[in-house]
């Protein structure tokens, strides 16, 4: 992982640093993988000691994932919620259909 850090360009902007709406991952699997990368990440920071002026940097990225990591488990509620929203509609218009034919 260091050697890919390194080598690798990317800045801070890559990280949405704000809740960005629904993260429609297919599965909760997918989710879930999403959430321990960027946990890994990090993890990983905390656990590296770098010179003070690279230290600044990761602890940028650092906290701009642990933000990123807040949104996501942000928009995996907000979803969670909203099929639970959803399924609580269904099955009250089932069950008021019901209610209706059987009248």
């Amino acid at each position: 992982m260091e050697r890919i850090m390194k080598t690798n360009t990317f800045t801070d902007t890559h990280v949405t640093p704000a809740h960005s709406g629904p993260v429609n991952a297919k599965s909760h699997s997918d989710s879930t993988a999403v959430r321990y990368i960027i946990l890994a990440y990090v993890h990983l920071h905390d656990a590296t000691h770098r010179r003070r002026v690279q230290s600044r940097r990761m602890e940028t990225r650092s906290r701009a994932c642990k933000s990123a990591l807040r949104n996501f488990d942000l928009s995996l509620e907000d979803e969670r919620r909203e099929r639970e929203r959803k399924t609580r509609r269904s099955s009250n218009s089932n069950s008021s259909r019901a209610g209706l034919d059987h009248a």
